[in-house]
């Protein structure tokens, strides 16, 4: 049975709906998030919009840019614990400025595992990591993300539900959802703790982390997705909604632009998270504050990292160009051996070069030596050899 699963899902007929699931899923979220944010923007004037973006205090800005920047050291960590999980013999300040480049990117552009990993890729083997071991790292780090992504939306489901979600029918399984979340979580925990052998998904070997890798994983992803909406809590109006309630609506915002495809989930996650949190908090509260994230938490990392990327390239090309013109260049054309000087054209030597200068003697080029008869007694020195006509 689970030959023929695996056989369907491999099959030409089931990968070609598959890759048009994909963007046709992220069209789709794209064109209602942005007919959903045009309807919700109706009433709102450029004016007020500008107006109310400059009115945020100076204060909050910088706090969310040092939140910004406490995050993207926490990032670092996935790559350095996956590092060290893989055993990759690699200097870890590399690792540190890899991993700023690649989420940098991948936090604007989207596209996670194309962007990031190709970014990893392009300097991991550079520095003669394997591929299979970069697979490793972008696998973990993948793996991360997810696991605070989905602690913290059950902690947010169990504890603070969303109060847009009580005008849903069902709306009272909210807090079971979370608890399955978590539980799903703790399974995940026990199992990579516990089991030794690699886990087999799909054919493919997926070797478990063990306890320590585990509990950083948890720690690492769960601190970073805290950080990243304490960036625009701090840039929202103070005291319309709980913490964790707009933890939740932040987290189900960020996995349908996630889901979306879309780069940096412009737009969807704009749309769910206005209509999420209403009542307490309108579109006229929370655009000129999600104008100033995107600013300070996506655009001001991206351009910082463009900017090292062409630093590399163009440092890259000048190490390039310069080993270029030193293999090509001739030798000097003047040899000197002692006192005396001689003058030609290469690849010709002159007699005067040191031995180890002068070409070695063609193919066709036979010497004959002149050997002492049987008779006469051995040289006794070097010297006394006769004269070679090589």
């Amino acid at each position: 049975m689970s030959d023929a699963i695996l056989t369907l899902a491999h099959s030409p007929t089931s990968e070609k709906r598959h890759s048009w699931l994909v963007p046709l899923t992220g069209a789709a979220l794209f064109t209602g998030a942005i007919f959903v944010l045009r309807r919700e923007l109706a009433a709102l004037r450029y004016e007020d919009l500008t107006g109310a973006l400059f009115a945020i205090p100076s204060g909050r800005l910088a706090l969310a840019l040092a939140l910004t920047v406490l995050n993207y050291l926490v990032l670092t960590g996935y790559d350095l614990v996956a590092v060290r999980w893989a055993r990759i013999d690699i200097d870890r300040r590399r690792v540190f400025a890899v991993s700023l480049l690649a989420y940098a990117i991948a936090n604007t552009v989207g596209l996670g595992l194309l962007s990031a990993g190709s970014v990893r890729y392009r300097f991991y083997t550079r520095w003669g990591v394997r591929v299979s071991e970069v697979s490793r790292v972008i696998l973990f780090a993948s793996t991360t993300l997810w696991l605070g992504l989905v602690t913290l939306g059950g902690l947010s489901l169990t504890l603070g539900p969303l109060p847009a979600l009580a005008a849903v029918t069902g709306h009272g399984h909210v807090r079971v959802a979370g608890l399955v979340l978590l539980l799903g979580v703790a399974g995940y925990a026990v199992v990579a703790s516990v089991r030794r052998r690699p886990l087999r998904l799909f054919g493919f070997e997926v070797a478990m982390p063990g306890p320590g890798a585990t509990a950083a994983q948890l720690l690492l992803s769960t601190a970073d997705w805290i950080l990243a909406a304490s960036v625009l809590w701090t840039l929202v109006p103070a005291g319309r909604v709980g913490f964790f309630t707009f933890v939740g609506a932040f987290l189900a915002a960020q996995i349908c632009g996630l889901v979306s495809q879309v780069p940096g989930g412009v737009g969807v996650f704009e749309t769910v998270l206005v209509v999420l949190c209403k009542p307490a908090l309108s579109a006229a509260d929370l655009l000129p504050a999600l104008v100033a994230y995107r600013a300070v938490y996506y655009l001001f990392p991206f351009v910082v990292a463009v900017c090292a990327l062409a630093v590399d390239e163009a440092w890259r090309r000048r190490l390039s160009r310069s080993a270029w013109s030193r293999s090509s260049a001739p030798p000097p054309a003047r040899l000197r051996r002692g006192s005396s000087r001689c003058s030609s054209s290469w690849p010709e030597r002159c007699s005067s070069s040191p031995a180890r200068l002068r070409p070695p003697p063609a193919a066709s080029t036979r010497c004959t030596i002149s050997c002492p008869s049987p008779s006469s007694s051995f040289p006794t020195s070097r010297a006394a050899w006769p004269a070679s006509g090589c």
